[in-house]
């Protein structure tokens, strides 16, 4: 059972009793946690991550495979059960030292994320909220969908950021060091499938983004 914690995520068992819990390790297979109880093996076990007391992260099932009391600790060794599309997307960048409470942001309406010039320092990963993409004071691009990068560009290229990202609407970000984040993809190829998927996705709306404005010239 690993015992050394790669960051800290505070969350709430659901069920089968309402508890206050610490998430050392997750990945998007399994999890463990420090709980002030311990479990029975194959117990069914809800898990809810919460930012403050009205803001939920993220949010799936598991089952208990193993729990260990070590000097008054419990740590619980879970499974995630089959999680939706959408959490499983979400988990397979919340891993390993990307999984730190620190990183986490929240933003309001007007923020801006950063502006274009600036140096590239952290890579973003929006949790909840929408976003827009400002270049020269135009804008180019709306981020909508959750579990998305952002700055990813200035990051792999080592160049300025080529653009000013302001929040739409009240959101959450985490904001990971560059360092970090290299250090995770290096560790976790999965990671590095689904930034090049979102590349892919990013290249092709600006393509099509470029042919209509050339359409209306």
């Amino acid at each position: 059972m690993a015992k050394e914690t790669t960051g800290e995520l505070p969350a709430v068992l659901l069920s089968p009793k309402n508890l206050s819990i610490t998430i050392v390790r997750l990945s998007a297979e399994d999890l463990t946690f420090e709980s002030p109880e311990p479990f029975a093996p194959r117990s069914r076990v809800r898990v809810q991550v919460r930012l403050g007391e009205d803001r939920t992260l993220m949010e799936f099932d598991a089952e208990i495979v193993s729990s260990e009391d070590t000097e008054g600790a419990v740590f619980c060794d879970a499974r995630l059960s089959d999680p939706p599309p959408a959490v499983r997307r979400r988990l397979v960048t919340f891993i390993d030292d990307i999984v730190r409470e620190e990183y986490l942001k929240e933003v309001q309406a007007g923020d801006e994320i950063f502006k274009e010039g600036e140096t590239s320092t952290h890579i973003y990963y929006i949790a909840l909220g929408r976003f827009v993409v400002d270049k020269g004071g135009e804008k180019i691009a709306e981020i909508s969908e959750e579990d998305q990068f952002v700055g990813e560009m200035s990051f792999l290229l080592g160049l300025p950021r080529t653009a000013t990202v302001t929040a739409l609407t009240d959101s959450l970000i985490m904001a990971v060091p560059a360092d970090v984040f290299q250090k995770s993809l290096s560790e976790n190829p999965r990671m590095g499938i689904e930034l090049a998927k979102l590349l892919a996705k990013r290249l092709a709306s600006t393509s099509q983004h470029l042919a209509q404005s050339l359409h209306h010239t």
